[in-house]
C-alpha cells in the first residue's frame, strides 16, 4: 500500500487537505491501494463529508491530532509527503511549511502548492514536485511519483541532504546565533 502523508490543522483551509482528497479518485484509478492519512487537530467533518462525495471514504484515514512518536512513524511509512496549499481569496497562503522539512528529514519526497513560501521549501525537480493546487495537478505529480520509484527515491534523498545541510538544527542555531550578533552590533552603533 502506497501512504500519502498529509499533517496540519484541518481548520486552515488553505493547506489543501480537501484538493488532496478531490485528488484521490483519479490516483486510486491507477494506484488502486492507495491512502491519504491526514493528522493534525480539528473536525474532520467537512472533509469526511467531501471524502464521501469523491467516492473515496475508505481510502481517508483522519489521524486527528498525534504524539510526536506516532507523527514520526507515520512519515517513517509514507510513500510521500502532500501538502497541495493555494492561497485564498482573502489572501491567506502556507508560510515556509516546516512540514515539508520534517518529511525531508525522513527522506520523503513532497507534493507542495505553488503560492505562499512553500515553493521555497520544497524544490519543484529536486525535492519534490510544486504544482498548481488543482486536483488535476496534484494527481497527476502524485501519480508520476507513484510511477517512478527511482525518482520518487531520488526526490527523497535529495530531499534529505538539503534539510540536513541547510535546516539542520545546528546550522540554524549558528545563523540565528550571527544574526543576534549582526543585530547587536548594528543597535551599538546608532
Amino acid at each position: 500500500m502506497d501512504m500519502l502523508l498529509s499533517v496540519g490543522r484541518l481548520w486552515e483551509e488553505h493547506k489543501g487537505f480537501d484538493t488532496a482528497i478531490e485528488a484521490l479518485p483519479r490516483i486510486c484509478a491507477d494506484f488502486p491501494n492507495t491512502a491519504l492519512v491526514i493528522a493534525g487537530p480539528g473536525d474532520p467533518t467537512k472533509l469526511e463529508t467531501l471524502a464521501d462525495q469523491c467516492g473515496v471514504r475508505d481510502h481517508v484515514v483522519f489521524a486527528g491530532e498525534v504524539e510526536r512518536q506516532i507523527l514520526v512513524e507515520l512519515y517513517r511509512r509514507s510513500t510521500m509527503f502532500v501538502m497541495p496549499g493555494r492561497r485564498l481569496e482573502d489572501g491567506r497562503a502556507e508560510g515556509f511549511g516546516m512540514v515539508y522539512i520534517e518529511a525531508a528529514l525522513m527522506h520523503k519526497p513532497s507534493i507542495a502548492g505553488s503560492n505562499g513560501g512553500a515553493p521555497e521549501a520544497v524544490l519543484h525537480g529536486k525535492t519534490g514536485l510544486v504544482v498548481d493546487g488543482t486536483a488535476e495537478e496534484v494527481s497527476e505529480a502524485i501519480k508520476a511519483l507513484l510511477a517512478n520509484c527511482e525518482l520518487r527515491v531520488q526526490l527523497g534523498e535529495n530531499a534529505y541532504r538539503r534539510a540536513a545541510e541547510e535546516f539542520g538544527s545546528g546550522l540554524q542555531a549558528h545563523k540565528f546565533h550571527n544574526i543576534v550578533r549582526t543585530v547587536a552590533a548594528s543597535a551599538a552603533l546608532r
